[in-house]
């Protein structure tokens, strides 16, 4: 169980600074930041999750402290600006993206690491249903843990 309301008297929030190149990605930074980091209350790791990129905060046994949303994370398109002004910008896909994202996220004084997911919509169950099948309305997120890192210890400051 975990929640992804962290009480700022118990923790401190810490600004992640990623970059990537195709399938790498590395964290570069990491700050101790003033900033209060709420999303809504969740009471299972199973619960369903929008498809995307998170960071989560773990703690040493890896079990999950906070899911944290990265929006705009792993960018596979690349805007281009026309020579002239009055034609509109385009987005084109490129062959290896490239690029850098920041998120912030609570940081308890157990949490350990951070590991970048991404939570894929998982399949439903099919249910026999007279002579047809019928998709269950539960569906559970599958997630896939891409790349763990340490936090560094800011307890204290």
């Amino acid at each position: 169980m975990f929640s992804n309301a962290v009480p700022s008297s118990l923790s401190h929030s810490v600004r992640l600074i990623f970059e990537y190149e195709g399938d790498r990605v590395h964290l570069v930074s990491q700050q101790l930041v003033d900033i209060a980091v709420n999303s809504p209350d969740s009471t299972e790791i199973n619960q369903q999750f929008q498809p995307g990129y998170y960071v989560d905060t773990r703690d040493a046994t890896n079990q999950t402290l906070a899911r944290i949303a990265v929006h705009n994370a792993f960018e596979t398109s690349v805007e281009v600006f026309p020579e002239r002004h009055d034609e509109p910008i385009t987005r084109i896909e490129t062959t290896l993206p490239k690029g850098a994202f920041t998120v912030v996220v609570p940081a308890t004084d157990t949490a350990n690491h951070v590991t970048l997911t991404r939570v894929n919509r998982g399949q439903p169950n099919l249910l026999p249903n007279r002579s047809s099948f019928r998709s269950d309305e539960s569906v559970a997120s599958e997630v896939d843990d891409l790349a763990s890192f340490p936090l560094e210890s800011f307890v204290g400051n």
